[in-house]
């Protein structure tokens, strides 16, 4: 099954991609987009960003297992400084008639508190996974288990002092993903068991 994620990763992530995008298509009602009795089952898109966030912590074990710690944050740089500036340009280009410096900083904001947190948290996850992977190799689980409270102490810490609703769904989403891109990153390297040490 290792074997068959990592040879099907990229189409994998692509069905996940499709699973999102027509999940987000049904989020605010039906009167937006209607798929009769396939609502319900559209809406289940959601599943991928889960599916996502699991192949990338699985992807990225492979990554800093074989490259140095600088050089796996330059591949991560050259993956998400495109999408991330992509957005920032569209946002600007679609709200240039009320130009402000509101508008400029509105996308940063947005990967905090709203409809981007997906970005802010993945910009965070590949910042601390190195250090994560160096607490992974402990044999008993432990120092992993001290890396994971770490890891999501890092990665909510941006998260916590927004009080708008919306912010409260970011955090729902982060706190029952994060355990996601572990499990990922522990399959990859084979240490699903190493939960039973820490848990059971």
């Amino acid at each position: 099954m290792l074997q068959e994620i990592k040879e099907y990763r990229q189409e994998l992530m692509g069905l996940a991609t499709l699973m999102i995008y027509l999940g987000h298509t049904v989020f605010y009602g039906p009167e937006y987009v209607n798929y009769g009795f396939m609502n319900d089952f559209i809406t289940l898109g959601y599943a991928g960003v889960d599916i996502f966030l699991f192949l990338s912590g699985f992807g990225l074990f492979f990554s800093i297992s074989k490259n140095s710690r600088s050089l796996f944050y330059n591949h991560r740089l050259h993956r998400l400084l495109p999408s991330i500036v992509g957005i920032w340009v569209l946002f600007v280009v679609v709200n240039i008639d009320c130009f402000s410096f509101g508008t400029l900083i509105y996308p940063a904001r947005m990967m905090i508190n709203g409809g981007y947190w997906y970005i802010g948290f993945i910009v965070i996850a590949y910042l601390c996974y190195p250090y994560l992977y160096s607490f992974s190799k402990d044999k008993n689980g432990w120092l992993l288990l001290l890396g994971f409270i770490l890891f999501s102490f890092v990665l909510l810490t941006p998260f916590l002092y927004q009080g708008t609703a919306v912010s409260s769904n970011a955090k729902v989403c982060i706190v029952t993903r994060i355990p996601i891109f572990v499990m990922g990153m522990l399959y990859a390297m084979g240490k699903m068991d190493i939960l039973n040490n820490v848990f059971f």
